[in-house]
């Protein structure tokens, strides 16, 4: 059996609402069967929570783990291809605290690559920057913990929709029907 570790993040900073938290939901309905086992983790967007969180995953349970994100300034799905080891904002996170200018793991590799194949996207928007906030802080510190050559990992940022208050390109339904299309093709 198949089993794969969803993750999205709560709402932040200005934003009262977050479509990483909702497509958990829906893509746990849509991918769980007898064949695939899902499993989802909603986290908080603070840097120690995050760590609190991923201290309590066996990533060895898990074939795959794909990670969700907001990126209120996309207009489209954007699919990472690396995360950096190195987190350059001031940016508060929810608990208040700011990483700027520092390192995520001070004895490692200044980028860790997604295993997933992505040179088949159609469609789809393309990304080598993750961003300096918790969504890179992440994904960094999942890909750590995979075994590249068994396991995938990958980030995709969702843009807004149109249950935020600021002006979007993509519906709520278009964009996850899009992640639903890509994850098929992987889970093949």
């Amino acid at each position: 059996m198949k089993s794969i570790l969803f993750t999205g993040f709560v709402p932040f900073g200005k934003n009262i609402y977050n479509p990483s938290e909702t497509i958990l939901d829906f893509l746990k309905k849509e991918f769980t069967s007898a064949d695939v086992k899902v499993e989802t983790k909603l986290l908080p967007v603070s840097y120690q929570g995050v760590d609190a969180i991923l201290n309590e995953v066996d990533f060895r349970d898990f074939h795959q783990v794909f990670m969700f994100g907001l990126a209120s300034d996309r207009l489209d799905v954007t699919y990472e291809s690396r995360a950096r080891n190195y987190c350059d904002t001031s940016k508060l996170d929810n608990d208040g605290q700011s990483l700027s200018n520092s390192c995520i793991s001070e004895e490692s590799k200044s980028y860790l690559y997604t295993s997933v194949n992505l040179d088949h996207l159609e469609n789809f928007q393309l990304s080598e920057d993750a961003g300096g906030y918790v969504c890179n802080y992440l994904y960094y510190r999942v890909l750590e913990s995979l075994d590249l050559k068994k396991q995938d990992g990958l980030f995709i940022h969702l843009p807004l929709s149109e249950k935020s208050s600021i002006q979007f390109k993509i519906t709520e339904s278009t964009c996850f029907n899009q992640v639903k299309s890509f994850l098929k093709r992987q889970l093949l």
